[in-house]
């Protein structure tokens, strides 16, 4: 995930601001449901408080930046102690991502559950990920490669 160049702060930052801003129309989702349910006129006035709008987008933006930033240092934190980059590495980084909605939801049992669901999609990933590069390694955009020609 990160490069060897990188350090694991400005990896997890990086990943933490991306997630964060992933997260906007998660917010507005939110934003548009809590408002579902009133008149079009109590719409408008509450829609023109940006303390509402505010409110509805702060809570997915911050768990999502929170669960960005945790994976990204759990990530880069155990390709640091393994000296490479693995499947446990996704893995572990899943589980930070669980202990953070966990969190913020104030259950152990929810954190042990989506870090297990985390944890499962990275192992998916990694999987197809390995499978498919060789797979599709030999084929360019519009066809197979050429053998190559050895240097003479």
């Amino acid at each position: 995930m990160a490069p060897t160049d990188m350090g694991c702060v400005k990896a997890s930052a990086t990943l933490g601001v991306g997630m964060g801003l992933v997260s906007v129309p998660v917010g507005f989702f939110r934003a548009h449901a809590d408002l579902k349910h009133l008149t079009i006129q109590e719409k408008l006035v509450r829609m023109n408080s940006f303390r509402v709008a505010g409110r509805a987008m702060a809570g997915p933006l911050a768990t999502f930046a929170a669960a960005g930033a945790a994976f990204g240092a759990a990530d880069c934190l155990m390709q640091d102690v393994l000296g490479r980059r693995d499947t446990l590495t996704g893995v572990v980084g899943g589980l930070a991502v669980g202990a953070v909605v966990g969190l913020k939801r104030g259950s152990l049992i929810s954190g042990i559950g989506f870090g297990a669901l985390c944890a499962g999609v990275m192992l998916v990933t990694d999987f197809v990920e390995k499978v498919a590069h060789p797979a599709f390694d030999d084929i360019k955009v519009y066809g197979p490669k050429e053998p190559k020609k050895a240097a003479a």
